[in-house]
């Protein structure tokens, strides 16, 4: 179902038309207001108060300001579930297919990795949070010590280490794990403990536990072979700043990034864990649904 025909249908139709092309996605309607017309392109148009007589999985919202008040809309008003209303913006992705999106929607990934990358993602795919370490940084050694013994460290409860001094500039840090034996975790972007433990708990009802993927910027030998070696539930992807490294199967080396830290004239791009969050890599460097979905041709530049 699409809610919607103005100008922001208008502009991502040629979007939409690929994916029906694909055979990806059949349209069964536009559901709009003050309709003025039967049929758009050979295809019904309705008054939401129809939208129950026609059968379909999702609804596309062509809205991007309205987009919120819409979606209550459908969910309080019309009666749906609020996971069958998606954005049209999804159709803006890099590399876009709507049945590895929607695979990736129904059966989420839940992303471990040191710092922000997964929020990134997250938030680039128009997807839940559904990691914990979403907007958390950990060092170099904290993270591989995680990977360590995974299951124990993030079975534990988060609990306050320092908190935050914003005033100072100072975030608050937490730990997994006991006082003796933990795993320290910066929380950033959060106020203070009780609002980044808050969003903690939430996200971590969100985890998918079938479908964890570890994802890990390795710059020399040691890390390599301690990420190779870790027994974790779930899958591995290392990105590595070494040619040599790549093997296609767990580590991957991005062509991109060593162009990325010659040419960055502020020096974003020095660090592998920095370009791993920046556009440039989720754009260019890699398909990230491919990425997400397991297919191991994710790669885009080589």
């Amino acid at each position: 179902m699409l809610w919607g025909a103005g100008y922001i249908y208008l502009e991502r139709r040629a979007l939409l038309e690929y994916e029906l092309l694909k055979g990806n996605i059949e349209c069964v309607a536009f559901c709009v207001r003050d309709k003025v017309a039967g049929q758009i392109e050979g295809v019904p148009v309705i008054d939401p108060e129809e939208i129950k007589e026609y059968e379909f999985d999702y609804i596309l919202v062509f809205s991007d300001l309205y987009f919120e008040e819409i979606k209550r809309e459908i969910v309080h008003e019309l009666g749906y579930k609020e996971n069958v209303v998606l954005s049209s913006k999804i159709l803006l992705i890099y590399g876009f297919d709507f049945k590895r999106y929607i695979d990736v929607y129904r059966n989420p990934v839940t992303i471990v990795c040191k710092d922000c990358l997964a929020a990134v993602i997250y938030h680039n795919l128009h997807l839940p949070f559904s990691s914990p370490f979403s907007l958390t940084a950990m060092t170099d050694g904290e993270f591989f010590k995680l990977l360590s013994n995974f299951d124990h460290y993030f079975n534990s409860e988060l609990f306050l280490v320092n908190d935050a001094d914003i005033n100072r500039g100072i975030y608050a840090t937490a730990a997994l794990g006991d006082i003796i034996d933990n795993v320290k975790i910066m929380m950033y972007h959060y106020r203070d403990f009780r609002e980044a433990k808050e969003a903690w708990v939430r996200r971590k009802k969100r985890v998918n536990t079938n479908r964890f993927l570890f994802i890990a910027s390795i710059s020399n030998e040691i890390e390599l072979g301690v990420f190779k070696s870790c027994k974790i539930p779930g899958r591995k992807l290392g990105f590595v700043t070494d040619p040599d490294f790549e093997d296609g199967e767990i580590f991957y080396y991005l062509p991109r990034y060593r162009y990325y830290a010659m040419n960055s004239a502020d020096k974003y791009g020095q660090t592998l864990s920095n370009y791993l969050r920046n556009n440039d890599f989720l754009s260019h460097g890699v398909d990230v649904l491919k990425m997400l979905s397991g297919d191991p041709d994710f790669v885009r530049e080589i």
